[in-house]
């Protein structure tokens, strides 16, 4: 009897004790983090600070955090497991603290992908010192970072259909100015017979044209649609989306590298967007180095889901510019609609480039004034 009541006297303890440090071991408790940059591009070192205090008098002989991390997270210099059921990686450290102790930890991490990451999975969990009871706190800190997409060289991205070894700079997406002729150079297969120079050509018995200069007022704005079916929400195509913002950074930065105003519209709704609203993203031309954060701050928030449609946002941005404007279509997907209003502003004097993500056979629709620019992978595909 006495063995009986003494088993139940230790067992009403042992409660008594893991209610109570359930509730005493998680006050007094101080979880902060941050990091030392906010704005990266893929690959980018970034330092996290960690700080946890213990504001009591209790010692907390263990205790465990945990973090759940987006799988493109990577920790350099830490241990961490990779969770594929929730495509998540998970990092885990134990460490203790004194009474009002503090403890700093400084560790390194990198984002291997463009995105948005809002990181605010933190969990600590608190053991006493014989392993029993556990004193539990989800921590509300959050981490928010930008990683910009990198930055490519065009021509290791796009190839022109007409000219796949020709090198592309965006100077030859805008539109030439007649009245401001340079000189001449040799004819290729895009040139219009009305601009060949017939002297040069039969001084050296090859075709020559005249090479006329850009005009100062022209910009580019570039339109990166991301709807990849008639349907929006079917077959879409993350590896052909992706390349799209790629290329859409690289002409962007060649734009700016040239002084040439660019501005940027797509029908992708941002990580940041208000749902309930339907405006169209749009950015318009400037030549600054502000313009181009903007763009790269734009295509890192964007994500696989479309706001409106491919027709809609074509219309609206070539009815909001004019024609000193040349516009750049990057997409994977053409309908018979948008085919037709782009045929529709050629013959109004439009300048229109297409690139296309993937194969799309109704491509021979586009009026033969329409330059096709493709991805270099497919070139032999075509």
């Amino acid at each position: 009897m006495n063995i009986f009541i003494s088993i139940l006297l230790f067992i009403i303890i042992l409660i008594t004790f893991s209610r109570v440090w359930e509730n005493i071991s998680i006050k007094n408790i101080k979880y902060t983090r941050f990091t030392n940059k906010n704005i990266v591009f893929p690959e980018e070192e970034i330092m996290i600070t960690t700080i946890i205090s213990n504001h009591k008098f209790i010692p907390l002989p263990w205790i465990e955090i945990y973090a759940e991390l987006p799988e493109p997270v990577k920790y350099i210099d830490q241990n961490y497991s990779y969770k594929k059921s929730i495509n998540t990686n998970i990092y885990r450290v134990i460490t203790s603290l004194l009474p009002y102790q503090k403890v700093t930890r400084r560790n390194k991490f990198h984002i291997n992908k463009r995105g948005y990451y809002n990181i605010n999975n933190l969990k600590i969990t608190i053991g006493d010192f014989i392993g029993i009871s556990k004193g539990i706190i989800n921590i509300n800190s959050p981490l928010k970072i930008i990683v910009y997409p990198e930055i490519k060289d065009i021509n290791d991205l796009i190839v022109e259909e007409n000219e796949p070894q020709g090198e592309i700079s965006v100077r030859r997406f805008i539109i030439s100015d007649p009245l401001a002729i340079k000189g001449v150079r040799e004819y290729n297969l895009n040139d219009s017979f009305n601009i060949i120079d017939w002297k040069a050509t039969a001084k050296s018995n090859d075709l020559y044209v005249k090479d006329f200069d850009f005009t100062s007022e022209s910009s580019i704005k570039i339109i990166l649609n991301i709807q990849c079916n008639e349907k929006s929400w079917i077959d879409v195509d993350e590896d052909s989306i992706e390349k799209g913002i790629d290329i859409s950074a690289a002409v962007m930065n060649n734009c700016i590298e040239s002084n040439i105003p660019v501005g940027f519209s797509t029908n992708s709704i941002l990580h940041t967007d208000n749902l309930l609203t339907e405006n169209i993203i749009s950015i318009p031309p400037e030549a600054n180095l502000g313009i181009g954060e903007e763009i790269l701050d734009t295509l890192a928030k964007m994500s696989m889901m479309s706001k409106v449609k491919l027709e809609d946002l074509v219309f609206e941005i070539l009815n909001t510019y004019g024609k000193n404007t040349t516009f750049i279509l990057i997409t994977p997907f053409l309908d018979k609609n948008t085919i037709q209003l782009i045929n529709e502003y050629i013959y109004l004097g439009y300048n229109i480039k297409l690139i296309f993500l993937r194969n799309i056979s109704n491509r021979k629709f586009l009026d033969s004034n329409v330059e096709i620019f493709n991805l270099k992978e497919m070139q032999y595909d075509l």
